[in-house]
């Protein structure tokens, strides 16, 4: 007998949306990750790959309320699902709006005393889930349109590069 077949612990089963391929999180036909849009070059490689990694981060955080949100994946670990929403608002906005677009954007959640506080501000309150979502998901769709024109952030952005189809840096 193995480890597993000993222990006292109720064996957990994995969550799945799929009804199909149970192996699966989400069943291929109905996933919306696939948009169905050829990413050409770099720029729509970039937005593909951006809207998809928000979804995915989207869908995970679906139904669930903030306790379950800000629910440590593994103590002492600080991660949860909510810091990490938190965390890519963040990040995000440093690279999108002071890195590229050059603005004295103001961090959102850490400071010199708190470097983590993406993390460690992650608690379990309906004002502090709600507030994470304002902060980033808005902000994710309008950067993931399918539109062509470059978003006016990068439109003002200094070029760093002398790439013809290369519009982010």
């Amino acid at each position: 007998m193995t480890s597993i077949e000993h222990s006292s612990e109720p064996r957990t089963t994995r969550w799945t949306q799929s009804t199909v391929y149970l192996d699966m999180w989400v069943d291929p036909d109905d996933d919306p990750r696939d948009s169905g849009v050829a990413t050409v070059d770099e720029r729509s490689t970039l937005l593909d790959y951006l809207r998809r990694y928000r979804l995915t981060l989207e869908m995970k955080c679906a139904d669930l309320d903030a306790e379950e949100l800000a629910r440590r994946s593994v103590p002492p670990s600080t991660m949860s699902l909510l810091g990490l929403v938190r965390h890519m608002s963040e990040v995000e906005r440093h690279w999108f709006r002071r890195e590229l677009a050059g603005h004295d954007a103001a961090k959102l959640y850490c400071t010199g005393e708190d470097p983590d506080g993406d993390w460690n501000g992650a608690v379990p309150d309906v004002k502090v889930a709600d507030e994470a979502w304002r902060a980033g998901a808005p902000r994710w769709r309008s950067r993931s349109s399918s539109s062509r024109t470059p978003p006016t952030w990068a439109r003002s952005a200094p070029r760093r590069c002398r790439c013809a189809t290369c519009w982010c840096t």
